[in-house]
């Protein structure tokens, strides 16, 4: 773990429980480096829109996997050539929840239900949303197989397109060298109240 003016090594840390409430913690080492201080900074990146629905058909939740595969690639091709987007406009994210968060996967049965959480981000809330709302109709109703009866999935509200407004990243992530921990700092004291007026 890298602090400032210090690194600390636990590899070959040990941990000795002493009571329900107490550990001790031997064998890491502390390295002095030069002082420094991290610097982070963050940016808006563009707008998102989410849309979240629950699938509960055993026999794609069997297949989840090929199924959201074909899925992703379906509405990618329509948003393309239905909506005249392309592929560096915007970006198309699928997050799963229920079908658990173990790596690699557990080996159980397939889950009862999932709710799929897709997000869509663009350069603009207009542009996402309208993505999103091209994706409404195919998140209800995608097939495992292009044979197969329509399956009805179920949107939890309405309208199911969410607006999550500007995203930021972090676009700063520097270490800058000091002399002294305060070089970057100014302190300002004020004093209010009865302290001032005496």
């Amino acid at each position: 773990m890298t602090e400032p003016g210090v690194v600390l090594d636990a590899r070959d840390a040990q941990y000795a429980a002493i009571d329900a409430r107490t550990v001790r913690v031997t064998g890491s080492r502390i390295e002095e480096r030069p002082y420094t201080v991290k610097l982070e900074g963050s940016g808006a990146t563009g707008y998102r829109t989410m849309v979240f629905s629950a699938i509960a058909d055993p026999k794609l939740l069997a297949r989840f996997d090929e199924w959201l595969g074909n899925l992703s690639a379906f509405l990618r091709l329509g948003i393309s050539s239905v909506l005249g987007i392309g592929k560096d406009e915007y970006t198309l994210e699928f997050r799963p929840y229920g079908q658990g968060v173990l790596i690699p996967p557990s080996p159980a049965a397939p889950p009862h239900e999932v709710g799929l959480m897709t997000l869509v981000s663009a350069a603009t809330q207009e542009v996402a949303t309208d993505i999103a709302r091209y994706c409404n109709p195919v998140l209800l109703h995608f097939p495992l197989n292009a044979d197969d009866p329509l399956p009805s999935f179920a949107f939890p509200f309405s309208p199911a397109e969410v607006e999550l407004g500007r995203q930021y990243e972090f676009k700063l992530n520097h270490v800058v060298h000091l002399d002294r921990p305060d070089q970057l700092s100014r302190l300002v004291i004020e004093t209010t109240g009865e302290a001032a007026r005496g």
